[in-house]
């Protein structure tokens, strides 16, 4: 099972204290790594309960959706020559890509994230079209689930370009322009949606990370 951040940059920037921070300026050497376990055969009691809930609530919204496995993500940071350290939450959401286990993988499925830390479940949404990964920002390593829904091939690709999270027609946002989408996003938000989608500085996250238009 694979797992990897996309910056490794801000990973540090989010894990690292401001003294750690200026040891790696003066060239200590910095090393992080993600492990994904399959925990399916031993999931804490506390965790499979979370996530068993979460489940049900999303099963209003997606009555299809099948629990697929449970995993531990973990991050691990180590600092020159001392020894690896467990990293259980960051300052801020990183972006982390999940390889989707090959026994799971199918042109037919959507896939989810489900986090459950503290007792608490999160749904996350995936950020990419990849077939065989899921993205997601989380600042929380725990145990996760991965869940997915069955689609027709052709709906794969009927995702907002935006975000990732509206539906489309014909290849156009079903909200019709990036405000509308951001509005959306932030609506999920105020409901207590786990979306996936970041609102930075006005304007979703994914925005300005797909849309040239749509400045920061």
């Amino acid at each position: 099972y694979t797992a990897g951040v996309s910056d490794t940059a801000a990973v540090v920037n989010a894990v690292l204290t401001p003294a750690q921070l200026q040891s790696a300026a003066a060239g200590e050497n910095i090393e992080i790594r993600i492990e994904v376990k399959d925990i399916s055969g031993n999931v804490p009691e506390k965790d499979k309960s979370a996530i068993e809930n979460g489940i049900k609530e999303y099963h209003k919204e997606i009555p299809d959706l099948v629990l697929g496995m449970y995993v531990d993500i973990s991050l691990f940071v180590k600092i020159g020559e001392a020894d690896w350290n467990a990293v259980t939450g960051t300052a801020e959401p990183v972006e982390v890509v999940i390889g989707i286990p090959q026994k799971l993988q199918s042109i037919d499925r959507e896939f989810f994230i489900i986090r459950s830390h503290e007792g608490e479940y999160t749904f996350l949404t995936d950020m990419d079209d990849a077939p065989d990964t899921v993205t997601i920002h989380t600042d929380r390593f725990s145990a996760y689930a991965i869940a997915y829904k069955h689609v027709s091939p052709v709906s794969q690709n009927c995702k907002c370009s935006l975000c990732h999270i509206c539906p489309t027609f014909l290849g156009i946002c079903y909200h019709g322009s990036a405000f509308d989408c951001l509005e959306s996003c932030t609506k999920k938000q105020k409901r207590g949606r786990k979306t996936g989608a970041v609102i930075e500085n006005g304007l979703c996250k994914h925005i300005v990370r797909n849309n040239p238009w749509a400045s920061s």
